[in-house]
C-alpha cells in the first residue's frame, strides 16, 4: 500500500502541479493534451493492466460453500520505450525544447530528469538598459520529471465465496483522501469457474481447465490550484479573469480480462498457466476554469491572461493478448498465491488470504 501511495502522491502532489501549471499557462491547450498523453501513458496503461490481475483462485474445501478474505498486490512493469519520449515526435504547435540537442523528456515512470521547454511565441520583456526590453518566450519551464520507479502498483482487498466449482470475488481499494486535493478508489468483480463441474470426465484428467473473467474500475482525482503569476513582468490580469477554484484532473481506468486456464493440483499446491485477452481503457479529463498566457497583439510589452474552460479530455484503449503463470498454495485455512502475466506491460502479483 505504501508503494502505491508514494507513487500516486508523487504524481499528483509534485509532478501534476509542475506539469499542468507550466504547460497550461504556456498558452497551448493542444500541446498540453499531447504532452499529457505521453507523460501519463505508463500510469494509464500500467494501472489498467495491474487491475486485470490477481483474480485466479483455487480452493481446497470439503464444504459445499466456503468464504475467503484476502489482500493482493499487482505491479505492472513499464517497458523501456514508454519511460521517455522525444518532444519533437509529438508535433507540438507551440512548445519547443530550449536546447535543440536535448529533446528527450521523461514520462511518469521515467528517470528523475528534466529538460528545458519554452514557447515559440514571444513578447518584449521590459529591462533596464538599451534597448529597454529583450525578446523572451511568454513561458519557460522545466519538463516534469519521472518518479524513477518503472512500476505501476495497485493493492486491493478481496472478499469472495466459493461453491460448486465457482469462485466469485469482490475486489476493492477503499476510497480515501490522501490529502484534501486527492481522492482514489478502485472496485471490481471477478468470476472463475472450474469446468470439471460441467465436464465430469475432466475430474480424472491430470490437467484441468477453468475459465475466468473480471471487471475493474479505478478512479483518481486531483483538485488543482493553477493561478496566473501576478509577479510576472508585463502580465495583465483583467477583472474578467477567474475565479480558478473549480480545477480538477480525473483519471478513470477500466479493465475487463477474460482467460482460459489450465491447472494441475499437487495436494495443497495448484500450478496453472493461462491465455487470455485484456480489454483496458483510460479516460483522462482536465475540467474547470484555467488561465492561459497569450500575447497582446496591440502591445508587445504585455502578456494577457485568457481563461479556458474544461481544457481537454481524451480516452484510449490498451487491448492486448496475455499469458499467465501462477501458483496457489494452501496451508490449513491460509492461502498464498503468486502469478506472472506476460504482455506489453509485464505484471507481477502476490496475494495472501484465509479460507473459512
Amino acid at each position: 500500500m505504501r508503494t502505491f501511495l508514494t507513487i500516486f502522491t508523487l504524481l499528483l502532489l509534485t509532478q501534476a502541479k509542475a506539469q499542468f501549471s507550466d504547460i497550461i499557462l504556456g498558452g497551448s491547450i493542444h500541446d498540453a493534451e499531447k504532452y499529457t498523453k505521453s507523460y501519463l501513458l505508463p500510469l494509464e496503461q500500467g494501472l489498467a493492466t495491474s487491475a486485470s490481475n490477481g483474480a485466479i483462485n483455487f480452493t481446497k474445501s470439503k464444504r459445499k460453500i466456503s468464504f475467503n478474505l484476502g489482500f493482493h498486490l499487482s505491479a505492472a512493469l513499464t517497458p523501456s520505450d514508454d519511460r521517455s519520449f522525444d518532444i519533437n515526435s509529438l508535433n507540438l504547435e507551440e512548445f519547443i525544447a530550449s536546447d535543440p540537442n536535448n529533446t528527450i523528456a521523461q514520462s511518469i515512470s521515467g528517470a528523475s530528469q528534466s529538460i528545458g521547454i519554452e514557447t515559440r511565441e514571444t513578447y518584449y520583456k521590459p529591462t533596464i538598459g538599451i534597448p529597454p526590453y529583450k525578446v523572451v518566450p511568454i513561458a519557460q519551464f522545466d519538463s516534469p520529471e519521472g518518479i524513477g520507479v518503472p512500476l505501476s502498483p495497485l493493492p486491493e482487498i478481496s472478499v469472495g465465496i466459493y461453491g460448486y466449482g465457482t469462485h466469485l470475488n469482490i475486489t476493492f481499494l477503499p476510497s480515501f483522501n490522501y490529502s484534501k486535493e486527492t481522492t482514489v478508489y478502485s472496485y471490481g468483480l471477478n468470476l472463475q469457474h472450474n469446468l470439471e463441474t460441467f465436464i465430469k470426465p475432466m475430474k480424472e484428467w491430470p490437467v484441468k481447465l477453468a475459465i475466468a473473467g473480471s471487471y475493474q474500475y479505478t478512479l483518481m482525482e486531483y483538485h488543482l490550484d493553477i493561478q496566473p503569476d501576478d509577479t510576472k513582468i508585463g502580465i495583465e490580469i483583467g477583472s474578467h479573469n477567474g475565479p480558478y477554484d473549480n480545477q480538477k484532473m480525473s483519471i478513470k481506468l477500466y479493465s475487463i480480462p477474460v482467460q482460459l486456464i489450465a491447472y494441475h493440483d499437487f495436494n495443497d499446491l495448484s500450478l496453472y498457466a493461462g491465455a487470455g485477452y485484456n480489454l483496458t481503457r483510460s479516460e483522462v479529463a482536465l475540467s474547470g476554469n484555467f488561465p492561459v498566457y497569450v500575447t497582446d497583439p496591440t502591445d508587445q510589452l504585455k502578456v494577457l491572461v485568457e481563461d479556458v474552460k474544461d481544457p481537454f479530455e481524451y480516452n484510449r484503449s490498451f487491448n492486448h493478448i496475455r499469458f499467465d503463470l501462477g501458483i496457489n498454495y494452501i496451508v490449513g485455512f491460509m492461502k498464498f498465491k503468486a502469478s506472472y502475466s506476460y504482455s506489453n506491460y509485464q505484471v507481477f502479483n502476490i496475494g495472501l488470504g484465509v479460507n473459512i
